[in-house]
């Protein structure tokens, strides 16, 4: 899931991208075109490094873009091989690898993936008034993008599947297809 140009966007197991207004009543979501074989987004809340604004997604080994319109093309951005979880944030792409590593490259930068520090466990991943927040272990966990480490926030109150913030807000799917939203706040102590 992610939050662009106030929607709210999910991409199902069935390869198709819906969306929705962030809001906490119960809408229905809305079909927007193919998602094949994405199983993570991301999007920053304005052009970052001369990347537009628009959907990132993960995708067999690479990261796509498309604009957040109805039936828009998906574009490859860039190889993104073995990774689980994306967040653009900092004028960089943030993600968790399949061995557990929070990794980054500069955006516009044709380098490789470097390890910033441990996953901590997080398997999904977003940005939020400039911190990365991710859920793993049954828990919400916050971190700055490029230093310091994971803390947690709160217990999580299900099975997390997405995770995006917005706004101040941070939403939450679970496998059992609910959907919870919960201000942002400090993490415990």
């Amino acid at each position: 899931m992610v939050v662009c140009e106030n929607r709210l966007f999910a991409a199902d197991a069935g390869g198709t991208l819906w969306s929705r207004d962030p809001v906490p009543q119960n809408l229905l979501w809305t079909e927007e075109g193919p998602a094949a074989g994405v199983h993570a987004l991301a999007s920053p809340r304005e052009a970052t490094g001369g990347e537009p604004i628009g959907l990132y997604a993960l995708a067999g080994g690479d990261v796509l873009h498309r604009a957040p319109t109805p039936g828009a093309s998906w574009a490859r951005r860039r190889d993104a091989p073995g990774l689980v979880a994306l967040s653009m944030s900092y004028q960089s792409y943030f993600a968790i690898s399949a061995s557990d590593d929070l990794v980054a490259v500069a955006i516009g930068d044709a380098g490789n993936w470097q390890r910033v520090a441990d996953g901590g466990g997080v398997t999904a991943l977003t940005n939020l008034n400039g911190r990365l927040f991710g859920t793993g272990g049954g828990t919400l966990w916050t971190r700055a993008p490029a230093a310091g480490g994971w803390e947690a926030v709160s217990d999580l109150p299900g099975e997390p599947a997405a995770l995006a913030g917005y706004a101040g807000w941070l939403y939450l799917a679970t496998n059992d297809a609910l959907l919870y939203r919960r201000a942002v706040t400090r993490p415990r102590p």
